[in-house]
């Protein structure tokens, strides 16, 4: 089996499931309940362990899933929730090869655990995302709750925020988000790495009780885009981050 397509409230039996194509969440108002299943990739050059778009109010939790690009992918949906599941393994440049582009646009982001782009109203909370190059990745995005999460030992981003605003990052660690950039002239330790990016058009948001220590970067804001020009990443609280 390539992969498994579902429109109803589905739950795995805990066992390791195989799926170069991954799931597919093919209808509203569903909860797919992994019960400590794990998926499992075999290329990740461009697959998705779990995919949604264009949905409303689907319930994701108690999942392991390994070896994809990106392992979890949200598009163009709402009322999404992501919990209690580990993700990992997701594609990552090698270390000591690549100044991070931090411009990067949402067709050609790098790969990581959860990649959404234009979610909003979605909880995101209590997942295991460490060991990979980035933890969430979001693209133009509101309304989200990105709480109790692990993204440590990322060589890219913990957490991601592209024109993403009005949103809440509460008690997440991003610790030892770093890499090593050598070149011939020399080396440059951070990269570009970083706990938390924030970058382009990202406003309101709140930021509270996060950990991002020893990386890179622990916070990283830019409201601007490659040219210089401003765009405004404005009206961000930040409050008992360490």
């Amino acid at each position: 089996m390539n992969g498994l397509r579902i429109d109803r409230d589905t739950q795995l039996e805990p066992k390791v499931y195989l799926l170069p194509e991954g799931i597919t969440i093919d209808a509203d108002n569903m909860t797919l309940d992994g019960q400590g299943a794990t998926i499992m990739g075999t290329d990740k050059t461009n697959s998705q362990g779990v995919k949604v778009f264009g949905r409303k109010n689907v319930v994701i939790k108690n999942l392991r899933v390994l070896n994809y690009y990106h392992g979890v992918s949200i598009k163009q949906s709402s009322g999404i929730e992501i919990s209690h599941s580990t993700v990992t393994l997701t594609t990552e440049i090698q270390s000591n090869t690549l100044f991070l582009d931090i411009w990067r646009p949402a067709a050609d982001a790098y790969g990581g655990a959860i990649f959404l782009e234009q979610v909003t109203d979605a909880r995101i909370h209590d997942n295991d995302l460490q060991h990979q190059m980035n933890g969430i990745l979001s693209y133009h995005c509101k309304r989200l709750e990105v709480m109790n999460n692990l993204a440590n030992y990322s060589s890219g981003f913990g957490f991601h925020l592209y024109d993403t605003c009005d949103s809440t990052f509460a008690n997440n660690y991003a610790d030892y988000c770093c890499r090593y950039y050598l070149t011939d002239s020399g080396s440059h330790l951070g990269a570009d790495a970083t706990g938390f990016l924030i970058i382009y058009k990202s406003c309101n948001n709140i930021f509270r009780k996060n950990h991002a220590r020893l990386g890179g970067d622990g916070f990283f804001l830019a409201g601007l885009t490659p040219d210089g020009i401003d765009v405004g990443c404005n009206n961000n609280l930040f409050e008992e981050n360490d």
